[in-house]
């Protein structure tokens, strides 16, 4: 049987898996808190990262970006570094210019490059 060993864990308080990742591509390699949302296809950031990532919206691939609430609006995705527990990752994050969307990190570039384990119960992530 094999068995998978995770180098790194992480405690997050409340309901969301909240993880603190740097943008180094942006001005003073911000940081931003994200959630990690396995259930997201993609990941998003907040319409905000636009002027910090120095980004022309359009020049992304565009997609129709679908809420919970089964909103619609136009997205552009755009890959973006991050830096996460000691590791540069370039993800593809979607950024709606007319949403204030919660900063994301799914499916789509992050948790097919990283292997994470979920113990909600005890508020726990292993990477």
């Amino acid at each position: 049987m094999r068995t998978i060993t995770f180098e790194n864990e992480h405690r997050y308080d409340g309901n969301k898996a909240l993880v603190l990742v740097r943008l180094p591509q942006a001005r003073l390699h911000t940081r931003v808190e994200m959630v990690l949302d396995s259930g997201a296809e993609i990941s998003l950031l907040n319409r905000q990262f636009i002027r910090t990532l120095n980004l022309t919206i359009e020049d992304g691939e565009p997609i129709d970006l679908m809420v919970a609430n089964k909103d619609v609006a136009r997205a552009y995705i755009h890959p973006v570094e991050i830096d996460f527990i000691d590791r540069r990752l370039t993800i593809q994050a979607a950024i709606c210019p007319d949403w204030d969307t919660q900063n994301l990190l799914g499916m789509q570039g992050f948790f097919e490059q990283m292997v994470v384990a979920f113990d909600h119960a005890e508020r726990r992530i292993y990477f």
